[in-house]
């Protein structure tokens, strides 16, 4: 697994989870600027179509994570 990985999950991703933090303001910021982006980039018919493909893709990645971790 490449460090850079690691040091995220562990640098950023567990003490935000150990304090119980509010990510959604981090997360809406993302979520716009990557949408503007894209809409921008490669019009807005087809931002909706990689949109919702990435969607799909965070949610089973999320899902495996979570299943992973709790299997262990």
């Amino acid at each position: 697994m490449k460090n850079w990985i690691i040091k995220l999950i562990v640098n950023k991703i567990i003490k935000l989870a150990m304090k119980k933090a509010d990510v959604t303001p981090y997360v809406e910021a993302a979520a716009d600027a990557v949408d503007i982006y894209l809409d921008k980039t490669i019009g807005e018919v087809s931002s909706e179509n990689v949109q919702t493909a990435v969607v799909v893709w965070i949610n089973q990645t999320v899902t495996a994570f979570t299943k992973k971790l709790e299997n262990n």
